[in-house]
């Protein structure tokens, strides 16, 4: 179903004029209805983890906390146990809370086989630290 056939669905149950365009009309009313398909769309996107939405990245860690270009540029999130260290074959543990995260950094220093993320803003973090290239 296509943008415009939703909008035209609305507008004829509202009683009010069906539009001919979406993306091109300046009319306040298409402008409207418009934003609130697109609020809608985000709300519905995340209530579930649509399999049509979902893809896969990669990327090599850095031998820092912070991981550069680990997430993509249209993450959401990570859907629970699903991310993997392909190098040694071990799920990565995550997300952490914040007290989670301030647990594993407070706590006594060892070093674990498996590594543990957190999301902070658009960063992911890892613990342990890890070598550089996995």
């Amino acid at each position: 179903m296509s943008a415009l056939t939703i909008l035209q669905r609305a507008a004829g149950r509202l009683g009010i004029t069906p539009p001919t365009a979406v993306f091109a009309s300046t009319d306040p009313q298409v402008v409207q209805l418009r934003a609130l398909m697109n609020q809608e769309g985000l709300e519905l996107a995340g209530k579930a983890d649509w399999t049509i939405l979902q893809t896969q990245w990669t990327f090599n860690t850095a031998a820092a906390e912070v991981q550069p270009n680990a997430l993509p540029p249209d993450f959401d999130h990570i859907i629970n146990a699903t991310m993997w260290d392909r190098t040694t074959d071990r799920p990565v543990y995550g997300p952490l809370n914040p007290a989670e995260w301030q647990r594993e950094k407070a706590g006594p220093t060892f070093t674990s086989v498996y590594y543990a993320y957190r999301i902070r803003g658009t960063d992911m973090l890892l613990t342990p630290t890890p070598g550089a290239g996995d």
